[in-house]
């Protein structure tokens, strides 16, 4: 993945993360490598292992990872796709790298095999991970949040996390299902 017309009209196997303003800097191996694969953190340690995926309800775009972690991976949790990176330095060992701490992972809302991503478990993700969500609306609200005089990133950030909480109770209903093998 090479430039941005990768990272949103790729071939059929490809990964594609959506057509939100996600960082340039987020990237994902194709759909069929993309389980198994060892999950890092940023100074390069091993902190689980993708044991799942959540896409869109149409099956356009990735959402989410599920991450293994903790003795044999068992503890597994959700990871939004925003900060995700796929890194394949040549070294034979490609790796998803997350912003997240160990324990970070294994303190986030934990899945159990069959457990479906409900809206509220979408929302306690987020907010678990501080994100705001994928969804227009809490996009919408990041963005108004960031116009003249512009708060903080970290400011806009936590305001629209509050703006999903709000939503989740008056009935918004973001859908997502697992990838089918």
């Amino acid at each position: 993945m090479s430039d941005d017309t990768d990272r949103h009209e790729p071939d059929d196997d490809a990964a594609r993360i959506g057509p939100e303003a996600y960082p340039d800097t987020t990237r994902l191996p194709s759909l069929s490598r993309i389980r198994g694969m060892d999950v890092c953190d940023e100074s390069g340690d091993r902190v689980g292992k993708v044991s799942d995926v959540f896409l869109d309800a149409d099956a356009r775009y990735v959402r989410y990872l599920v991450v293994g972690t903790g003795m044999m991976g068992r503890r597994r949790g959700a990871i939004p796709i925003d900060e995700v990176r796929y890194v394949d330095d040549g070294d034979g060992d490609p790796r998803i790298v997350v912003p997240y701490s160990r324990d970070h992972l294994a303190a986030a809302p934990a899945l159990e095999d069959g457990d479906e991503l409900s809206p509220e478990r979408e929302h306690a993700i987020y907010d678990h991970y501080r994100r705001a969500g994928y969804w227009e609306e809490a996009r919408q609200a990041v963005r108004a949040r960031q116009a003249t005089p512009a708060p903080t990133p970290e400011v806009a950030q936590a305001e629209a996390v509050a703006d999903m909480n709000r939503q989740v109770r008056l009935g918004h209903r973001p859908r997502v299902r697992r990838l089918q093998d």
